[in-house]
């Protein structure tokens, strides 16, 4: 069978499972069992299985769960509450200055939890309410929570971001130093747009406090776990005494040392850490299984080498492969989540765009952003769900998804920037080594 058919009748197939309901990772699997007997028989079966679980025993993706485990420690122990209130001391001034601290919270947080998702579930049942009290228009609120969160994804260390390290067989250590300055760079972009929206409509947030000095400092010593935390992972890896699965080893012991501290360690949390970690696990590497299936039958007929030479050898400039791959993933992330999307695509676009001789680093941070883009798209849009179900009751879905709509302009608006000027990745890492 020729490889472009192949590949058609696989792609064409996931559509219609996903669009009966199957998940993601059952839809990918599926179609590559039926396919694989189709072509080879059970044989088929045994070769497919068995190539994409022996991948599961990369030791890079060890790193995953624990960092989950990081994030779900983190998430429990209350240390979003404390950098919330921390920064609302140093912003709180400033009209739209809680919607700010939030951008800023989730920031920090996101720095030590490596899931977008996680920044809402931990950050929004404090920062919504409190802006809810304070009248503060809901779009704006619901808009600075879903943006700032989607960042943990961005900003190390960062579980999409070691699934494109592995995918791509690129530094994890490099990757994870390349998100920092975007990462800054968007959450940078995102407090501008919100004083500047507030400054030109008063209406959608009152005039905020102005707390003082003492209370000021006396605060900061909230984020002091935090970074604490930050530098246990980042640190190891940035003098190179720890592997990324090292790091998030040390991350994850920090975290659960922490949480003992905060005095929420009892039986009920512990349950609640390791359950959500089992679950997100078990979703994640069931869409990585799902993905590498798929990608073993189009590697297996050659449509990954010969569709790879094809696009490579199109008269058309370099940027415009780019830029095809940039609608792709942005056109997949209204139907899909982050893992499915790399998982998918990556093993097509890294061949092309490598041949190319595109920097593999910088691509795998504009890929990221990209995908976090997809994550406030509907209708398949995870942060988009997490939102509503810690924002306040009356709030409704329609307003999570018209406020964060200007966030998925602005994160445009980085990835145009960071695909422009790619020392805003390369810089850091290239000092670093």
């Amino acid at each position: 069978m020729e490889w472009w058919l192949v590949g058609t009748i696989m792609f064409l197939g996931l559509l219609v499972l996903l669009a009966f309901g199957t998940p993601i990772g059952f839809g990918l699997f599926g179609i590559s069992l039926i396919v694989a007997f189709v072509l080879w028989g059970t044989k088929g079966w045994i070769t497919l299985v068995a190539g994409s679980f022996s991948s599961l025993t990369n030791y890079l993706l060890m790193a995953a769960p624990l960092f989950i485990f990081m994030g779900m420690c983190v998430e429990i122990s209350g240390l979003g509450n404390d950098a919330f209130t921390a920064l609302e001391k140093w912003l709180g001034n400033l009209r739209g200055g809680l919607a700010i601290a939030t951008v800023a919270a989730a920031t920090v947080f996101g720095a030590a939890t490596g899931f977008s998702s996680t920044g809402s579930a931990a950050l929004g049942p404090v920062a919504l309410p409190e802006m809810d009290r304070r009248k503060y228009d809901p779009g704006l609120a619901l808009g600075a929570m879903g943006g700032g969160s989607a960042l943990g994804s961005l900003i190390p260390p960062s579980v999409p971001l070691l699934m494109y390290g592995f995918l791509a067989n690129t530094s994890v250590s490099k990757l994870f130093m390349a998100g920092v300055v975007p990462g800054i760079l968007a959450s940078f972009v995102f407090m501008v747009y919100i004083y500047t929206r507030v400054s030109l409509n008063p209406a959608l947030a009152p005039a905020g406090y102005r707390a003082t000095w003492a209370s000021r400092l006396s605060s900061s010593w909230r984020l002091l776990p935090l970074f604490i935390l930050i530098l246990l992972v980042l640190g190891s890896l940035w003098v190179g005494v720890a592997t990324p699965t090292e790091a998030a080893a040390l991350g994850s012991f920090g975290a659960f040392v922490m949480m003992i501290g905060y005095r929420r360690l009892n039986w009920q949390s512990f349950k609640h850490v390791l359950a959500n970690t089992i679950q997100i696990t078990a979703m994640v590497f069931t869409i990585i299984i799902g993905a590498l299936a798929f990608g073993e039958i189009l590697s297996y007929t050659g449509f990954v080498t010969e569709f790879s030479a094809y696009i490579a050898a199109l008269a058309v400039p370099p940027w415009a492969v780019i830029l095809l791959t940039m609608a792709a993933n942005l056109l997949l992330g209204c139907f899909l989540d982050t893992t499915a999307i790399l998982f998918l695509t990556l093993p097509i676009y890294v061949p092309i765009v490598s041949a190319l001789g595109f920097d593999m680093i910088w691509y795998g941070i504009l890929i990221v952003i990209n995908a976090e883009i997809g994550s406030l798209t509907p209708p398949v849009a995870v942060n988009l769900f997490v939102l509503k179900a810690v924002a306040p009751k009356h709030w409704s879905m329609e307003q999570a998804t018209m406020g964060t709509l200007p966030y998925w302009f602005l994160y445009l608006l980085v990835l145009v920037a960071v695909a422009l000027v790619p020392q805003i990745t390369l810089w850091l890492p290239s000092i670093t080594g």
